[in-house]
């Protein structure tokens, strides 16, 4: 198998430079809590649409963003960072089916939106959805993980995705998340544009993870760790890396170990910079949170508002978009 990195990757970003940058990381508590409380309490907005606001996807995508960013320090500090990334998992599914039910309902509002005078949104980032259904399988959330992968899938198909993801920032590695997901399940996929199947490891990964000696694996996973240091560089305006925001994280790997995992296959151990505690094993099952009050009074009144939210969003319509 052909490498599609150098063996030897440049200097990466240290773990205490990353901490001491997400610690300094831009805060938005302060404006998205109270947005989403005058959404609960049907507090108007210039953002109304003909008398009934939109989901507060905006603020939730912020908490979304605040709650992650908590659970990256604790994490990459090998602390104790299981209820911060259960939090900031659990505020992401929110925020997603958020953002999904949303550009489904702008179409029926909006019909002249698909070929008229004003465009369809498309503002759904499959990449963050790819990541946070593999820190769900690293947490043992399989049913999580498995309703974020149809979810992603589904705005996929629909074609809710941001487009410059696919026309400039090519997140191969993403992309293989969501193809090694399809391939667990067998009854989801997506057609994805040419730059998602040219990593030679990541081909030779989603034909063969489930290969019973786990040592056939080995020189594809290497490769792997070494393209996630390769692509794990501070992004500019013109050059873009998949791992730029979780240089350190080799959730990729973790994804298709949890996978292995679940189909009674042994994995191997792996020496490598990036499996640094605790990405040195597959934890143990993290426990489940329940929602807060924000998640409660925003679902409340969205269900006043759109009664068809729950059957958009749930598992059995997810999977017909995808199955079409």
């Amino acid at each position: 198998m052909k490498r599609s990195v150098p063996k030897k990757a440049r200097k990466w970003t240290s773990r205490k430079v990353l901490i001491d940058g997400y610690r300094r990381a831009i805060r938005g508590v302060d404006v998205a809590v109270p947005a989403i409380n005058n959404y609960c309490n049907r507090i108007s907005s210039p953002h109304d649409v003909r008398g009934v606001a939109p989901p507060p996807t905006a603020a939730f995508s912020i908490l979304s963003g605040v709650h992650f960013t908590d659970a990256l320090i604790p994490l990459l500090e090998n602390g104790d960072w299981h209820g911060p990334l259960a939090k900031a998992v659990q505020y992401n599914i929110v925020e997603f089916k958020l953002q999904f039910y949303w550009h489904y309902r702008f179409r029926l509002l909006f019909p002249d939106s698909m070929g008229g005078t004003r465009k369809p949104i498309q503002f759904m980032h499959f990449d963050r959805m790819a990541i946070m259904m593999g820190f769900a399988f690293m947490m043992n959330w399989r049913e999580e993980a498995e309703y974020l992968g149809y979810l992603t899938c589904a705005a996929l198909r629909n074609n809710y995705q941001l487009v410059i993801l696919f026309s400039d920032q090519h997140r191969r590695g993403q992309a293989f998340m969501i193809r090694l997901f399809c391939s667990l399940v067998g009854d989801a996929d997506f057609q994805w544009p040419s730059f998602a199947y040219d990593v030679p490891e990541y081909e030779f990964l989603i034909e063969t993870w489930r290969e019973s000696d786990p040592e056939a694996l080995r020189p594809a996973l290497i490769a792997a760790c070494e393209r996630h240091v390769a692509q794990s560089y501070r992004e500019t305006e013109k050059t873009f890396y998949d791992f730029s925001s979780y240089p350190r994280i080799p959730i990729e790997i973790m994804m298709l170990f949890r996978l292995r995992e679940m189909m009674g296959l042994a994995n191997l151990s792996i020496d490598h910079e990036l499996f640094e505690a605790p990405f040195d094993r597959l934890p143990d099952t993290v426990h489940r949170i329940e929602d807060d009050e924000l998640i409660r009074c925003t679902l409340a009144r969205l269900r006043v508002d759109w009664p068809d939210f729950d059957e958009v969003v749930s598992l059995q319509s997810l999977k017909t978009v995808c199955r079409s």
